[in-house]
Protein backbone atom coordinates (compact mmCIF):
# COMPACT_ATOMS: atom_id res chain seq x y z
CA UNK A 1 0.00 0.00 0.00
CA UNK A 2 1.53 3.59 -1.25
CA UNK A 3 0.38 7.01 -0.61
CA UNK A 4 -0.77 7.89 -4.06
CA UNK A 5 -0.87 11.79 -3.04
CA UNK A 6 2.54 12.21 -1.21
CA UNK A 7 5.07 9.17 -2.30
CA UNK A 8 6.79 9.79 -5.64
CA UNK A 9 6.73 7.28 -8.79
CA UNK A 10 9.86 6.00 -8.22
CA UNK A 11 9.86 5.33 -5.00
CA UNK A 12 6.97 3.40 -5.46
CA UNK A 13 8.65 1.42 -8.03
CA UNK A 14 11.58 0.43 -6.05
CA UNK A 15 9.34 -0.85 -3.23
CA UNK A 16 7.66 -2.66 -5.55
CA UNK A 17 10.99 -4.00 -7.14
CA UNK A 18 12.08 -4.77 -3.84
CA UNK A 19 9.17 -6.98 -3.06
CA UNK A 20 9.40 -9.38 -6.12
CA UNK A 21 10.26 -12.52 -5.62
CA UNK A 22 9.01 -15.74 -7.06
CA UNK A 23 8.16 -17.21 -3.19
CA UNK A 24 6.31 -13.42 -2.40
CA UNK A 25 2.51 -12.45 -3.59
CA UNK A 26 2.59 -8.91 -4.38
CA UNK A 27 -0.60 -6.57 -4.82
CA UNK A 28 -0.17 -2.99 -5.40
CA UNK A 29 -2.61 -0.33 -3.74
CA UNK A 30 -3.08 2.77 -4.09
CA UNK A 31 -4.22 4.73 -1.28
CA UNK A 32 -5.89 8.17 -1.35
CA UNK A 33 -6.74 8.05 -4.95
CA UNK A 34 -9.65 10.27 -4.08
CA UNK A 35 -7.44 12.86 -3.66
CA UNK A 36 -6.04 13.03 -6.92
CA UNK A 37 -7.52 14.13 -10.24
CA UNK A 38 -8.40 12.31 -13.33
CA UNK A 39 -4.92 13.16 -14.88
CA UNK A 40 -2.94 12.04 -11.33
CA UNK A 41 -4.69 9.31 -11.42
CA UNK A 42 -4.08 8.53 -15.14
CA UNK A 43 -0.45 9.18 -14.37
CA UNK A 44 0.11 7.00 -11.69
CA UNK A 45 -1.39 4.15 -13.64
CA UNK A 46 0.81 5.01 -16.86
CA UNK A 47 4.00 4.66 -14.91
CA UNK A 48 3.12 1.55 -13.27
CA UNK A 49 1.82 -0.06 -16.63
CA UNK A 50 5.40 -1.29 -17.04
CA UNK A 51 6.78 -2.76 -14.05
CA UNK A 52 3.19 -4.31 -13.10
CA UNK A 53 2.92 -6.11 -17.15
CA UNK A 54 6.49 -7.45 -16.47
CA UNK A 55 5.95 -8.64 -12.94
CA UNK A 56 2.20 -9.96 -13.67
CA UNK A 57 0.66 -7.85 -11.03
CA UNK A 58 -2.66 -6.02 -10.45
CA UNK A 59 -2.88 -2.17 -9.00
CA UNK A 60 -5.58 -1.55 -6.58
CA UNK A 61 -6.36 2.17 -6.31
CA UNK A 62 -8.50 3.05 -3.10
CA UNK A 63 -9.44 5.22 -0.64
CA UNK A 64 -9.66 4.07 2.74
CA UNK A 65 -11.02 7.40 4.07
CA UNK A 66 -13.67 6.91 1.89
CA UNK A 67 -13.98 3.19 1.32
CA UNK A 68 -13.91 3.80 -1.85
CA UNK A 69 -12.85 0.09 -3.99
CA UNK A 70 -12.15 -1.36 -0.73
CA UNK A 71 -14.00 -4.73 -1.55
CA UNK A 72 -11.83 -4.95 -5.08
CA UNK A 73 -9.00 -4.97 -2.40
CA UNK A 74 -10.41 -7.70 -0.10
CA UNK A 75 -11.63 -9.68 -3.02
CA UNK A 76 -8.07 -9.43 -4.34
CA UNK A 77 -6.17 -10.10 -0.99
CA UNK A 78 -8.71 -13.26 -0.82
CA UNK A 79 -8.05 -14.74 -4.03
CA UNK A 80 -4.15 -14.35 -2.91
CA UNK A 81 -4.07 -16.16 0.08
CA UNK A 82 -6.49 -19.02 -0.98
CA UNK A 83 -4.13 -19.39 -4.14
CA UNK A 84 -1.13 -19.56 -2.17
CA UNK A 85 -3.05 -21.32 0.44
CA UNK A 86 -1.81 -19.78 3.24
CA UNK A 87 -2.44 -21.41 6.78
CA UNK A 88 -3.79 -19.63 10.04
CA UNK A 89 -0.69 -18.34 12.10
CA UNK A 90 1.20 -17.32 9.10
CA UNK A 91 2.93 -13.70 8.87
CA UNK A 92 1.66 -11.23 5.92
CA UNK A 93 4.02 -8.59 5.54
CA UNK A 94 1.83 -5.60 3.93
CA UNK A 95 4.58 -2.82 3.92
CA UNK A 96 7.40 -2.80 1.36
CA UNK A 97 9.98 -1.32 4.14
CA UNK A 98 8.46 -3.65 7.18
CA UNK A 99 9.27 -6.78 4.43
CA UNK A 100 12.84 -4.89 4.17
CA UNK A 101 13.77 -4.40 7.62
CA UNK A 102 12.82 -8.12 8.40
CA UNK A 103 14.93 -9.10 5.92
CA UNK A 104 18.02 -6.94 7.14
CA UNK A 105 17.26 -8.40 10.81
CA UNK A 106 17.21 -11.52 9.59
CA UNK A 107 20.68 -10.91 7.81
CA UNK A 108 21.88 -9.47 10.26
CA UNK A 109 21.04 -12.35 13.03
CA UNK A 110 22.98 -15.01 10.48
CA UNK A 111 25.88 -13.02 10.39
CA UNK A 112 25.79 -12.94 14.22
CA UNK A 113 25.12 -17.12 14.59
CA UNK A 114 28.10 -17.34 12.07
CA UNK A 115 30.16 -15.51 13.77
CA UNK A 116 29.38 -17.28 17.34
CA UNK A 117 30.08 -20.85 15.49
CA UNK A 118 33.55 -18.89 13.87
CA UNK A 119 34.93 -17.91 17.46
CA UNK A 120 34.26 -13.93 16.11
CA UNK A 121 35.01 -12.16 19.01
CA UNK A 122 31.83 -11.06 20.90
CA UNK A 123 31.98 -7.49 20.26
CA UNK A 124 31.78 -8.28 16.67
CA UNK A 125 28.86 -10.65 17.51
CA UNK A 126 27.16 -7.78 19.62
CA UNK A 127 27.46 -5.52 16.29
CA UNK A 128 25.58 -7.77 14.24
CA UNK A 129 22.69 -8.03 17.34
CA UNK A 130 22.51 -4.28 17.33
CA UNK A 131 22.25 -4.03 13.46
CA UNK A 132 19.40 -6.65 13.56
CA UNK A 133 17.69 -4.39 16.79
CA UNK A 134 17.54 -1.39 14.88
CA UNK A 135 15.83 -2.84 11.71
CA UNK A 136 13.40 -4.55 13.98
CA UNK A 137 13.14 -1.04 15.57
CA UNK A 138 12.18 -0.15 12.45
CA UNK A 139 9.24 -2.30 12.03
CA UNK A 140 7.38 -2.30 15.83
CA UNK A 141 9.13 0.41 17.49
CA UNK A 142 12.04 1.62 19.61
CA UNK A 143 13.95 -1.56 21.12
CA UNK A 144 16.56 -0.89 24.39
CA UNK A 145 20.12 -2.11 22.49
CA UNK A 146 21.43 -1.76 25.76
CA UNK A 147 18.78 -3.66 27.61
CA UNK A 148 18.46 -6.23 24.92
CA UNK A 149 22.46 -7.18 24.52
CA UNK A 150 22.72 -7.37 28.15
CA UNK A 151 20.20 -9.71 28.61
CA UNK A 152 21.43 -11.58 25.39
CA UNK A 153 25.10 -11.71 27.24
CA UNK A 154 24.22 -12.48 30.58
CA UNK A 155 21.90 -15.29 29.67
CA UNK A 156 23.60 -16.91 26.60
CA UNK A 157 27.14 -16.18 28.12
CA UNK A 158 28.70 -14.89 24.64
CA UNK A 159 31.88 -14.32 24.48
CA UNK A 160 32.73 -15.83 27.76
Amino acid sequence: VFDAKTMSQNEVNDDIISLVRPDVSVIVCGNKMDLLTATEQESWLVALRPLLAAHHLDFIGISAQAKTNLNALNLSLTETVNRKGAAVGDVVVSNARHAAALAAALTSLQSAASNLQHGISSDFVAIDIRHAIHALGLVVGEVSTDDLLEKIFRDFCIGK
